[in-house]
């Protein structure tokens, strides 16, 4: 049997301890393995929350959940939008809440930013959270963590960490929460934004809190005032009027109007006349959930999941 020359022998061994080294140390440079860090201070900024009311059918709500941070040697936003809701007409299939989650900080010159996570809540058994990856956009941002669960508490983690130490990120992705819930279910959906970042003296961890409460006994009222504008009898323009009052159970709001109010009838008044811009405009119109009101400005809607209302005027 032949034996292994001494010399190759210590080659390979010198190689297989340089080539692992050196590759650690090139992934702990870049970002990509990230070394454990003494958190010298955390901050937890005021919950951003919004409770709104299951829905019936499709519904838009397009409601921008938007926190801002600024402190000597850091700024950013952070943002959970709300798109739409998804009501599928099958017991097989889940309704549906589509979501964006979004970060962009900055930090200083002599400061980096280490990692960024987002970890989805739910009190909820009968949900679960999915993350669109192909829509995943990463700025400095290298992900190292994508984790589901399933059950009541934590739904989903996604964490990133910065490479070669970035003094700007940016995240952003679409993301489903599926809701395998009857309707007449509530869920409590928490999402935490957790930024770690190295200010030039020590590591600091930003927390940013949003809580989103979906609830089957709540409504959206919307009122909106429209005037058009009429050529050769063609409407060719149609312009939202804004700062027309509307009065909901005696309670006085400018339009356009978009409230979550108890699950019950509500009476709304819009005024008969008023000014925009010093032109007068009288109501000519008033169309609610169970079509045009024959007379008055006054109608009532039921305790129904969505309600809108539109109401027409003309310059007098």
């Amino acid at each position: 049997m032949e034996i292994p020359n001494l010399k190759t022998w210590k080659t390979a061994l010198l190689l297989s301890i340089i080539v692992p080294v050196s590759l650690l140390t090139s992934f702990k440079l870049t970002g990509l393995i990230a070394e454990p860090q003494t958190i010298a201070e955390t901050t937890t900024l005021e919950p951003i929350e919004w409770s709104f009311a299951r829905p019936s059918a499709y519904s838009v709500f397009d409601k921008f959940l938007q926190a801002y941070y600024t402190c000597e040697n850091a700024f950013g936003n952070f943002d959970l939008i709300v798109f739409d809701y998804v009501q599928n007409f099958s017991d097989e299939l889940p309704a549906e809440v589509r979501m964006m989650t979004k970060i962009n900080l900055t930090v200083n010159p002599e400061a980096f930013i280490e990692s960024v996570s987002i970890t989805f809540y739910d009190n909820q058994t009968l949900s679960k959270i999915l993350f669109i990856e192909l829509d995943f956009e990463f700025k400095n941002l290298s992900c190292t963590n994508l984790n589901y669960r399933y059950g009541s508490g934590m739904k989903a983690y996604l964490r990133a960490v910065g490479v070669n130490h970035p003094t700007n990120v940016f995240f952003s992705d679409i993301v489903i929460w599926k809701l395998f819930s009857p309707h007449d279910y509530a869920h409590l959906m928490k999402v935490t934004f957790e930024i770690t970042y190295y200010n030039g003296t020590v590591f600091k961890k930003l927390v940013q809190p949003f809580q989103l409460c979906l609830r089957p006994d709540l409504q959206y009222v919307e009122v909106h005032a429209f005037t058009h504008n009429v050529r050769d009898n063609i409407i060719v323009d149609v312009i939202e009027l804004s700062g027309v009052r509307v009065f909901i159970d005696d309670v006085e709001y400018f339009s356009p109007v978009s409230v979550v109010l108890p699950a019950k009838k509500h009476t709304i008044t819009v005024e008969p006349t008023t000014y925009v811009n010093s032109t007068k405009y009288v109501l000519a119109g008033l169309l609610g959930p169970n079509g045009p009101v024959a007379k008055g400005n006054t109608l009532t809607v039921e305790a129904v999941s969505y309600s809108r209302i539109f109401a027409t005027y003309q310059i007098e």
